[in-house]
């Protein structure tokens, strides 16, 4: 298995591994920017990306941390096509973007193998059964949103607007959700925290949002993060935004959400406001939490082999 790096932040790092391919250097990379648009080749991110193409023609393998957009993708095969090397990527690539004949590609999605081991090992703190009855369920809704990113805060800001959480448990940017204490930056990301932290909650909502980073980007290679995580560990229902890479990976994986994935800022406030209705009817509340069963029981078995056996791509 190779390093899990997924925390890093540097946008650039050079690393021996001792595991992977022996004695390959590495150049880890991030070729996302948060707060600024991607994928317009402008100068400064053009000399970003020629730092990768330098690394690439030096022998290195280069692991491109997280996403990228197809106009980055492009732009680093062409000026690679004449060299043969190694690169490591966190997702496929759809088959409509190029390719350099002589680069030998590798998927390889540390966060899903890391994450899963990793609250696997805390099973002991929580219940996996799933009996979930709708008179002990307080909220609607429970969405988490701790990092800024525009396509995310996009809808955030047309579900919030459209008033269905008012009665969810949300967090946002600078905001820790109710119920919560108040975290640190560091706390933020350590997920062994989070996982017991946020499992109270949890139980007492009908549905997780899944919100997941550059969710509405249908231009980049994108990981499924460990966001999806959380409800699947939980055996709680959830729905899933994201990108068209990262639905077809959650198919891949075998993660089947329990309302059908949505890819507009409009659409995923309609689908929240329909369930919303289902929720208010302690009937029909019911009989929809008692339908999701088949597939929370499936999602379960998902991680259970990712946390024992590793993903396996």
């Amino acid at each position: 298995m190779w390093r899990d790096v997924w925390q890093l932040r540097q946008p650039h790092r050079h690393t021996e591994h001792g595991s992977g391919i022996q004695g390959m250097k590495y150049f880890e990379t991030q070729w996302m920017r948060p707060n600024r648009e991607i994928g317009t080749l402008d100068r400064e991110e053009r000399e970003h990306l020629d730092q990768s193409v330098s690394a690439y023609k030096k022998g290195e393998v280069v692991k491109i941390l997280e996403s990228f957009h197809r106009h980055q993708w492009q732009y680093f095969v062409e000026q690679t096509r004449a060299t043969a090397g190694r690169c490591q990527i966190a997702n496929r690539l759809p088959a409509s973007w190029p390719r350099n004949p002589n680069m030998q590609i590798r998927v390889e999605h540390d966060v899903i193998d890391s994450r899963s081991r990793m609250m696997w090992q805390r099973r002991d703190d929580m219940k996996l059964r799933y009996h979930r009855q709708v008179r002990d369920l307080e909220h609607e809704f429970v969405m988490p949103y701790g990092t800024w990113q525009w396509q995310r805060q996009q809808v955030f800001e047309a579900v919030d607007q459209s008033g269905v959480l008012k009665n969810s448990r949300y967090s946002r940017p600078g905001h820790t959700m109710e119920g919560l204490k108040e975290l640190t930056e560091q706390q933020r990301y350590d997920h062994r925290h989070n996982i017991k932290n946020l499992w109270p909650i949890a139980q007492k909502c009908h549905c997780w949002v899944v919100l997941d980073s550059w969710c509405l980007d249908d231009d980049l290679v994108a990981p499924v993060t460990e966001k999806v995580l959380y409800p699947v560990f939980y055996g709680i229902p959830f729905i899933y935004i994201g990108g068209a890479t990262q639905r077809s990976q959650l198919a891949e994986l075998g993660i089947r959400p329990n309302d059908s994935m949505r890819t507009t800022a409009r659409s995923v406030t309609e689908q929240m406001l329909y369930l919303q209705t289902i929720f208010r009817d302690p009937a029909r509340s019911q009989e929809w939490q008692d339908q999701q069963g088949e597939t929370i029981q499936h999602n379960i078995t998902r991680i259970v082999k990712f946390a024992t056996q590793g993903v396996g791509w």
